[in-house]
């Protein structure tokens, strides 16, 4: 969402929408990287499935793409802080639910095709011995 609609919807002075908009652009530079891992890592995971590889292999991937997604929520839960010292409680809860509806729209990874993974065996997301 551009700058000027966050300042809007969550109706921020300049002085917190400048803020935010900092915060929300280096969250953005390291979401957009790890994004593209989790990317990539479905794509590994889906053609390892495909080519139906050994489940050391998969358990494997399954460990990167579970540290890729706590990396997500770590960062975040960093925005989250970084925007809290700053925000009302009335403009987090906005922006909570702003982002819940935005992630309600949730699209499905580059070349996984909807319902795909569910129609895959289960596999434990456990660290590889």
């Amino acid at each position: 969402m551009a700058a000027q609609q966050w300042k809007e919807r969550l109706r921020l002075t300049d002085e917190q929408a400048r803020k935010f908009i900092a915060a929300e652009a280096a969250r953005e530079t390291d979401l957009i990287f790890l994004q593209d891992q989790l990317s990539s890592g479905m794509l590994k995971l889906r053609a390892q499935l495909t080519n139906s590889a050994p489940e050391n292999e998969v358990q494997i991937a399954l460990f990167r793409m579970t540290r890729i997604r706590k990396a997500l929520a770590d960062r975040d839960a960093q925005f989250d802080a970084a925007v809290s010292a700053f925000l009302t409680p009335s403009q987090r809860a906005k922006l909570l639910v702003w982002r819940s509806l935005l992630s309600a729209r949730g699209k499905p990874a580059p070349g996984v095709e909807p319902g795909y993974l569910r129609e895959t065996a289960s596999v434990e997301e456990s660290e590889p011995e």
